[in-house]
């Protein structure tokens, strides 16, 4: 809400309050900025006064996924040894810091540790699970296991609104390199809405068109020395090297 007393700005999910407000980062809507100068947990409100300020708060934050029950299992068409599953699961996300910096130049002006509350998300995931000579390979070509399987899958959620109508902002990704349910590196792609509204499970059934867009994306990238221009996702600073 405007603190000068206007209607409501707009509405978020509940799980995603935490990430968007607490942090007192710079909201925009509709063309203006606002900066937000309090979060009310129990009316579930936050206000927010007009800013000219030019800042962006980059959210630190631990996340983990649960599976909770796979509903569909089945091998990728193209390579038999990386299995696709759909499954229910719970997404865990603890908002643990924030750091706020210079639009332009990256410089950090604030750092703030945070203590808020463990927010959960039940709702439905495809998710890739990868063998250990696919790690090897993908290590050898990347120098990064864990950068290189990142990148696929801020890749893949780019990728997604090509191949399943919906704003990529609808679903939400995590990968590990060990995923203690799985045993083996992981890449989940979860629909962003309580319960699931069919967006991964659509996915799931079109997996090969996703990652053949997504290999296009890439390979048709010019860069050869780790821009991030391809592989970005929105939410990290401008600048960061995600792989």
């Amino acid at each position: 809400m405007d603190t000068r007393g206007d209607p409501v700005l707009t509405g978020v999910s509940c799980y995603r309050t935490l990430e968007d407000f607490a942090t007192r980062p710079i909201y925009h809507h509709q063309g203006r900025n606002y900066e937000v100068q309090s979060l009310d947990l129990d009316r579930d409100v936050a206000w927010l006064t007009p800013t000219e300020s030019d800042y962006q708060t980059r959210v630190q934050y631990e996340e983990s996924m649960t599976i909770e029950e796979d509903i569909a299992t089945k091998p990728l068409a193209t390579r038999d040894d990386v299995t696709v599953h759909f499954a229910d699961v719970t997404r865990w996300k603890q908002v643990t810091g924030f750091q706020r910096r210079d639009h332009r130049t990256g410089e950090i002006l604030i750092e703030e540790s945070l203590n808020l509350p463990e927010t959960t998300l039940s709702t439905r995931a495809l998710y890739v699970t990868l063998p250990p000579g696919l790690e090897r390979l993908m290590q050898t070509m990347s120098g990064s296991f864990e950068g290189g399987l990142h990148a696929v899958q801020h890749a893949l959620v780019a990728t997604f609104p090509l191949v399943i109508l919906c704003d990529r902002r609808d679903v939400g990704s995590v990968s590990t390199t060990d995923h203690p349910q799985a045993e083996t590196s992981a890449l989940f792609i979860y629909d962003s809405y309580r319960g699931g509204v069919g967006l991964a499970q659509n996915g799931y059934d079109h997996i090969e068109e996703l990652f053949q867009h997504t290999w296009e994306l890439l390979a048709d990238c010019g860069c050869f020395n780790g821009c991030p221009a391809c592989i970005q996702s929105t939410p990290l600073w401008p600048g960061e090297r995600a792989a």
